[in-house]
């Protein structure tokens, strides 16, 4: 028995409307189109939340916004430390 190869696509502001996989023709995206074309596609995706930090707080320990606290973009904490 073989181990599945994953690999895990994350992107801000990337909507499926925004891929060649998808049926749009306004953006070339080959990669993105190749490997979807191989492996797995989904037509209805789910996200914890619509923004990017939420939601990859969601991804790396596996709660809810509601269990793990962040709900809003931290970006703003760069402006306020200085970065």
């Amino acid at each position: 028995m073989t181990t599945p190869d994953i690999a895990l696509i994350t992107a801000d502001d990337q909507p499926a409307t925004l891929l060649g996989c998808y049926g749009i023709t306004d953006a070339e995206t080959p990669h993105i189109d190749r490997m979807s074309a191989k492996g797995l596609r989904f037509a209805w995706p789910f996200s914890t939340n619509g923004m990017c930090s939420p939601g990859r707080a969601s991804l790396f320990t596996g709660l809810m916004p509601s269990q793990h606290g962040i709900h809003t973009w931290l970006g703003h904490l760069r402006s306020s430390a200085g970065i």
